[in-house]
């Protein structure tokens, strides 16, 4: 009986290490995935709310005098950012190296809070 009570014990823990052998496999494997899903939801949802907040033409690069260089559509200015952010997750998919496209796809996501804050609070 001791016997089969060890017998047990150890087929399930050897069972619990396989498992969690296959979960890390999983997601290493997946880690392109684990790694792009909030950065694009994050770049989704700011463009959503940008597309309600911004007005309809948006200045870009405020001068001295509190007039703005260059002034573009508000869907310019939602969009570009984000098909940036796309495509520097398309590019951590395609590369080898996948932190530095995905590192570069987290700066992308400062780009509509930019716009908005130099938007809606000109200095």
């Amino acid at each position: 009986m001791e016997r089969t009570e060890k017998q047990s014990t150890e087929k399930k823990r050897r069972s619990f290490k396989e498992w969690m052998k296959l979960v890390w496999y999983w997601t290493y494997r997946l880690r392109r995935v684990w790694l792009a899903l909030p950065v694009l939801v994050c770049a989704i949802v700011l463009a959503v709310r940008n597309t309600r907040i911004l007005p309809a033409s948006v200045g870009i690069n405020l001068l001295e005098d509190g007039t703005y260089q260059f002034m573009v559509s508000r869907a310019m200015a939602v969009w570009v950012p984000l098909g940036v952010t796309v495509v520097c997750l398309g590019l951590m998919f395609l590369s080898k190296k996948i932190v530095y496209p995905w590192l570069i796809s987290l700066f992308t996501l400062f780009v509509p809070v930019l716009l908005w804050i130099l938007n809606i609070f000109p200095a």
